[in-house]
């Protein structure tokens, strides 16, 4: 199974280029700059992992999550920030991410987390 990832990030070169990386190590990456349409994009695309941008999105971002997490509680969550934004990725973290990347941070190190959380997503799907 191809893991299937939604990106939300305001950053919109900042978006096309990760995606453009991810899907050159086979991911079926999803793009969103805006949080309009998310929910649509996870229930269309059977999404398992969103990366979710928290620097452009700030409290709009730990609003999406939580309606992520109360509507598709299998989905896993991976969230991307700045330095200057820890106290969001903490309260992130208390919404129940797979795990948080602050920038720059390590391809290797992302597409290990996107592995696990496209792993903890087809085990619920086949438990649910």
């Amino acid at each position: 199974m191809i893991p299937k990832v939604l990106f939300v990030e305001t950053d919109t070169n900042f978006l096309h280029n990760l995606a453009h990386r991810l899907r050159g190590h086979g991911l079926e990456v999803h793009e969103s700059s805006t949080v309009d349409g998310v929910l649509k994009k996870i229930r269309d695309h059977e999404v398992g992992v969103i990366l979710l941008d928290l620097e452009g999105l700030r409290n709009q971002g730990i609003e999406l999550l939580k309606t992520i997490k109360a509507e598709f509680p299998r989905t896993e969550v991976i969230v991307i920030h700045g330095p200057e934004q820890v106290s969001l990725s903490i309260e992130a973290m208390k919404q129940g991410t797979l795990g948080d990347l602050s920038v720059p941070f390590d391809l290797e190190e992302l597409l290990d987390l996107i592995r696990l959380g496209n792993e903890r997503f087809s085990i619920s799907s086949l438990a649910g």
